[in-house]
């Protein structure tokens, strides 16, 4: 008998009939037991759709690089080694009127044109200009004119160069400059620190700073001058008997390089000069040629033309002994030829489309032309000891692609800049060539990165420069 005489959960006397509840052993009447998900099966599914998902998206990576390189594995996107973000900072395109930029330098937040008739200093962040200079006024010259700016900046000084003006006798229109005087210039504010020059004497464009001295070409010879007050530190005189003069000079930090030609004898000499001294300490007699240009001189690259051909020019190397280690002909094959054509083209200062580091030459190849718009070309490295080449690297088809500087991951480069492939910051891999993008490329026309554009690479401030030469499409921008 149950109390009360009901049984529990049961309806009480007269209540309609309740539905049947089943009990299960270990829980309440009427309760479900709970189920247990199937933890194997979700665990199973979600690998094979990782699994699926990371095989689409390497096949989507793999054809990226591929149609950006034109042959596998020769280009590749990282968009975790972007430095810049493709943003174009400013730009001062040419307007009719202006003077061709003759050269550029740059130093620190400036960036710097030089024309006949004045020298600016361009803020990097904004384009403004932080200061303007005009040709200094020399006695008994009724004008002046600049002539153009040093290779590179110590310091933040570099040199400009500059001289009396004459009227061209073949054309009342043109004006012809003689370029014998020097200044040393505080990029920084405009500043000259010292003048210093003579009258009969031309040093053309060829002018460069090593650790602290200005070297320039002085007429037919070599002088260096101290960094501090622009006193003379030492000279070097061509030989006069053959009737030799100074062909070509290059200046770097810790070296100066100069081809010698003497007309009488028809030769000419590679000459390796100490720096601080001006010390003879490597002097080397060139194979017989028409031309000789020096496309490096730390290492000493040389050029030397001797006619129209396959095999009329070749680049030989040397060491800083004066040892001759490798050679490479300038036309390696019959679709590929060497880029030594200056990046001025029409001054003798005679910048290149090259990188010398790690013991190569980087060069680009002559833009082969592909169609009626387009043409592209090639990077090549060749070892120094031994000539040999070391790889061969491309962006894309229908693309041309320059070097211009070199950091301790790789060699910089851009390409010049078509509707399909804008303008963008490059590296090159030491080893193999491998191109890796640094940030998206500049927006569709923004700008031209042409084969005559001075690039300058701001490391710290990830800013990337360019002033292009004789030429009003593009005279400067900077790219973030």
């Amino acid at each position: 008998m149950y109390p009360g005489g009901v049984p529990p959960q049961s309806p009480g006397p007269g209540a309609p009939p309740q539905p049947y509840q089943p009990t299960w052993a270990g829980q309440p009447p009427g309760q479900r037991p709970r189920k247990r998900p199937p933890w194997g099966l979700i665990i199973t599914l979600l690998v094979l759709g990782l699994v699926v998902l990371l095989v689409a998206g390497v096949f989507a990576v793999r054809m990226l690089l591929v149609s950006l390189s034109g042959q596998g594995g020769q280009s590749e996107e990282s968009p975790n080694a972007g430095l810049l973000a493709g943003k174009v900072s400013w730009k001062k395109p040419g307007n009719p009127g202006d003077e061709n930029v003759l050269s550029s330098v740059a130093s620190g937040k400036v960036l710097v044109q030089v024309t006949r008739n004045r020298v600016l200093g361009l803020d990097k962040r904004d384009g403004e200009q932080s200061w303007k200079l005009s040709p200094p006024a020399l006695s008994g010259a009724d004008s002046t004119a600049f002539c153009g700016a040093s290779r590179t900046a110590r310091r933040g000084v570099a040199a400009i160069s500059y001289g009396p003006t004459r009227q061209n006798r073949y054309s009342e229109r043109l004006v012809t400059v003689t370029c014998s005087h020097l200044a040393l210039v505080e990029l920084s504010s405009g500043e000259l620190r010292w003048r210093h020059g003579s009258a009969n004497q031309d040093s053309g464009m060829m002018s460069g700073l090593t650790a602290d001295r200005v070297v320039f070409r002085n007429g037919d010879n070599v002088a260096a001058l101290r960094r501090t007050d622009g006193t003379t530190s030492w000279k070097y005189t061509a030989p006069e008997q053959g009737s030799c003069y100074v062909n070509d000079l290059y200046v770097s930090r810790s070296a100066v390089t100069l081809v010698e030609s003497c007309v009488s004898e028809g030769r000419k000499r590679l000459v390796m000069l100490d720096p601080t001294t001006g010390r003879t300490h490597a002097t080397v007699d060139l194979p017989q040629a028409d031309t000789v240009s020096l496309l490096s001189g730390d290492p000493a690259v040389v050029e030397v033309s001797r006619g129209i051909g396959p095999e009329a020019s070749e680049l030989l190397f040397f060491d800083r002994s004066g040892k001759r280690t490798g050679s490479v002909p300038v036309q390696p094959s019959s679709e590929r030829t060497l880029d030594t054509a200056s990046i001025d083209g029409m001054i003798p200062r005679n910048e290149y489309h090259t990188v010398v580091t790690n013991g190569m030459l980087v060069i680009s190849t002559t833009p082969r032309k592909v169609s009626k718009l387009r043409s592209e070309n090639r990077i090549v490295a060749y070892e120094l000891q031994g000539g040999e080449r070391v790889w061969s690297s491309r962006l894309a088809p229908k693309t041309s692609i320059y070097p211009f500087a070199a950091t301790s991951k790789g060699i910089l480069a851009i390409n010049n800049g078509t509707y399909e492939n804008p303008p963008a910051l490059l590296r090159l891999a030491f080893d193999d060539g491998t191109v890796t993008r640094l940030g998206p490329p500049a927006p569709t026309n923004e700008i031209n990165a042409q084969d005559k554009t001075d690039l300058y690479w701001d490391g710290p401030q990830r800013r990337l420069c360019g002033v292009t030469l004789y030429s009003l499409d593009m005279q400067a921008f900077c790219m973030t």
